[in-house]
């Protein structure tokens, strides 16, 4: 049940499923560098833990939210800030920041500032629409409601645990900062809370443990009702997922990208990039507004074909700017219109 987000999700052209792959990678590598025991002589952890810290930020935007987990597990471990003397610390960040240089320089060429992206989430956030502080407690319900009680006692469980503060609170902590922090985000979205689920298993883990070594009959009980409960959850998700790609709106939606890939068109302005450009490997050019779109299409792309893929309800509507764009294919919810030379 644990994993029926990520199947919802992943299925999606998302990244926040791959966004938690490269954090887990990360945080393990930090485990291994900073808190265990261990003397690393050999720079090669350093390195690929920048390499995937950096990694996750491309991912997602949301990936810095796990730095404060980081910060707080180094005080604890060091009671203080001298973990800045550690050089691996030093090496990771100079990894981190090659890793993001080439999208940083795309920011200025894409935006005109080395970090222009700004300015577009903080629109997105708006458009997509503020949601109160609340909202994933509702989500937490709906996506975890049979681990919630796990985790709660796995707090317990890891209150009581014989080990390190910066090791038995390293879970506690990654659950409830990321979740103040998703909280605190204006914009929000049930799969913006796939990056607290690593947290989520672990304590639950502690949980199954501690009940396992004090009340074996509780713990296999729980087990069946847990996988049966699995086993339930996952074949509703594989029997909605096979509805939804045999309906009609599924199939108007290939129909569409059909057409693109089998037009003349250069180019496609749009807000689903990801998508159109799988299915139709049509280069596409970013939907701001129709003024703009126009310029450069006369500035840069003259004589060329320019489609527009819209969706009903998308955030960028350009047909409320123009009269001009010509509807030349359209099935349901799904249009395709034609930029005038």
């Amino acid at each position: 049940m644990l994993t029926s987000p990520f199947l919802f999700w992943g299925s999606k052209f998302l990244n926040d499923a791959v966004l938690v792959t490269f954090l887990l990678i990360s945080s393990y590598l930090f485990f291994q560098i900073f808190i265990s025991d261990e003397k690393i002589k050999k720079p090669i952890l350093p390195i690929l833990f920048g390499l995937f810290t950096g990694l996750s930020f491309l991912s997602r935007y949301n990936a810095p939210w796990i730095f404060p987990l980081f910060l707080a597990i180094l005080i604890m471990k060091n009671k203080g800030f001298s973990f800045l003397k550690n050089k691996n610390l030093w090496i990771s960040a100079a990894v981190s920041i090659i890793t993001i240089v080439p999208w940083v320089i795309f920011n200025y060429v894409g935006y005109g500032a080395l970090f222009g992206f700004l300015e577009s989430c903080a629109e997105a956030s708006v458009r997509w629409g503020v949601k109160s502080f609340s909202f994933y407690f509702k989500a937490l319900i709906e996506d975890y409601f049979y681990f919630l009680p796990f985790v709660i006692f796995g707090f317990y469980v890891s209150y009581k645990l014989k080990a390190e503060s910066s090791k038995k609170y390293f879970f506690p902590l990654w659950f409830l900062i990321i979740f103040i922090f998703a909280s605190l985000t204006p914009a929000k979205d049930n799969r913006y809370l796939l990056i607290i689920s690593p947290s989520i298993a672990v304590l639950s883990a502690f949980s199954f443990y501690y009940i396992k070594k004090k009340m074996k009959i509780l713990f296999y009980v729980l087990f069946i009702l847990l996988v049966a409960s699995a086993a339930f959850t996952i074949s509703a998700l594989y029997k909605n997922a096979i509805h939804k790609n045999n309906s009609d709106e599924q199939k108007c939606f290939f129909s569409e990208m059909q057409f693109i890939k089998n037009s003349n068109a250069d180019f496609v302005v749009t807000e689903h990039f990801s998508p159109v450009y799988y299915y139709t490997s049509k280069p596409n050019l970013r939907v701001d507004n129709y003024t703009t779109i126009r310029e450069v299409i006369n500035n840069k792309y003259k004589n060329k074909t320019i489609l527009y893929f819209y969706v009903d309800g998308d955030w960028f509507n350009l047909l409320n700017e123009t009269n001009s764009l010509k509807e030349i294919n359209n099935c349901t919810k799904y249009h395709v219109f034609l930029f005038p030379n």
